[in-house]
């Protein structure tokens, strides 16, 4: 598969060492993977029954459970039943437990009266087996659209969550069979390294080796126009096309920042906006003066 490759310059009896944990790894699949003890930054995840090297960049670890399924079958069942069996030992407590425990019981009261054959599925139903299920469904089937691209362009950012974790996203475009242009949002992937070109530049490498992708066959990559952004396509030594929306929002707010009169408008919104995003209060009373006064709200 394409997710994992031969450890570099090593062979594999030369790898053939206790391999550590992962330092704070939570999930049951680091009892199939680990670390060499000189890999003091943990950035090579090798797989203790193939002594393989898997990609699994910012504790990402589909393409390690991927990697168990299409190469050893008898783990992977191993590490889906001790990941079910994790999960439902998770349990809520306190008032707000008792509390949605009752309204459980009420759901499945009225569902029983409904219709008293059937069966309510729980939440380890589908979290462990509809998300997990539909997930391979679709990544399948993207593998498959585009494991023989001859040519592909891609599109990649890094941006923060609302509660201000980083992500780097991977989007390719292609023209099908049908000479019709395609689109495939690849990942959104925790990033929690430091944003440096570099880091960067080993990240994206990463994320196309995941999905089978060649970079020879890497058309062009559209990118904002950080500094840290440029390097990394300079480092790998990718053609990079600058985002037009990017230089256009430069370009208009360059025009306007000296003028005193834009920039307190622009100061003025900025500022509501911060106020009514940032305090859930003033939010609902905006909501409140909305209905009263028969405005349409705000989202």
């Amino acid at each position: 598969m394409s997710e994992v490759s031969e450890p570099d310059g090593e062979t594999e009896a030369a790898v053939e060492v206790t391999l550590v944990p992962k330092r704070g790894g939570t999930s049951v699949i680091w009892n199939w993977f680990g670390f060499k003890s000189s890999d003091t930054e943990q950035t090579s995840v090798i797989c203790k029954v193939c002594r393989r090297v898997v990609t699994a960049r910012g504790g990402n670890t589909s393409n390690l459970f991927h990697h168990l399924k299409n190469m050893h079958a008898r783990e992977y069942e191993e590490a889906t039943r001790a990941k079910t069996s994790a999960s439902g030992t998770s349990s809520t407590s306190g008032h707000g437990a008792h509390s949605n425990h009752r309204e459980r019981d009420g759901f499945r009261y009225v569902v029983h009266t409904l219709d008293s054959r059937y069966e309510l599925p729980g939440r380890k139903f589908f979290s462990q087996k509809c998300l997990p299920e539909l997930y391979t469904e679709v990544r399948d089937r993207v593998m498959n659209e585009i494991r023989h691209l001859e040519a592909y362009s891609a599109t990649t950012d890094l941006w923060s969550s609302r509660t201000t974790e980083p992500y780097l996203s991977l989007t390719i475009h292609f023209i099908d069979d049908d000479w019709k242009l395609r689109s495939r949002c690849l990942q959104t992937a925790f990033f929690p390294e430091d944003h440096t070109g570099t880091i960067i530049a080993l990240g994206l490498k990463d994320a196309l080796s995941a999905w089978g992708l060649d970079e020879a066959r890497l058309v062009c990559m559209t990118t904002d126009s950080g500094a840290n952004m440029v390097r990394t396509l300079e480092i790998n030594k990718w053609t990079r096309l600058a985002c037009f929306g990017h230089r256009l929002h430069n370009a208009i707010e360059r025009s306007v920042q000296h003028d005193a009169r834009v920039a307190r408008a622009t100061g003025m919104c900025k500022k509501v906006v911060s106020t009514f995003s940032y305090s859930w209060k003033k939010k609902n009373a905006l909501t409140s003066a909305q209905r009263e006064l028969n405005l349409p709200p705000t989202s």
